[in-house]
């Protein structure tokens, strides 16, 4: 998986055609188990959209990822979380992500931006209800 996401985001194909497109989606329920117990305590949403994208408004994939807890169990351990990422399709290369949690009290908002031609990455993260902090990270070793 380490070796294909970074052939992806070098911008090389991973495939001829991607094994997923547009309005596919899929839900799943989340177990725990301990010892005897095995129960479904949330449920998972994954969903995969075409849509606008950038000042030129090309067309992206928008994969978005929806996380919940059982309102019985929010009562143990509440969990909210959405993930979102927006990707090219021919080359499936990162353009920006979003992290919004709540997992028991713990937050983090987080928002990162590609500049592939600058070679960084904008992140703005913020954990517990503090601030955003402003970092630049490098994209090493990949070209635009």
């Amino acid at each position: 998986m380490l070796v294909s996401l970074a052939l992806s985001a070098q911008g090389i194909p991973l495939c001829k055609e991607a094994p997923f497109e547009a309005g596919e989606s899929v839900q799943m329920g989340i177990m725990f188990k301990w010892g005897a117990v095995n129960t479904e305590v949330g449920q998972a949403r994954l969903g995969l959209e075409e849509v606008p994208f950038g000042p030129d408004s090309s067309r992206v994939y928008h994969a978005a990822c929806v996380v919940k807890s059982a309102p019985f169990f929010d009562l143990f351990f509440k969990m909210r979380e959405h993930f979102q990422t927006w990707f090219t399709p021919g080359e499936i290369r990162p353009l920006e992500a979003v992290r919004d949690t709540y997992e028991n009290g713990y937050t983090a908002a987080n928002h990162f931006v590609y500049d592939w031609e600058a070679g960084i990455i904008r992140a703005d993260v913020a954990y517990n209800g503090q601030a955003p902090e402003r970092k630049e990270l490098p994209v090493k070793g990949l070209s635009n």
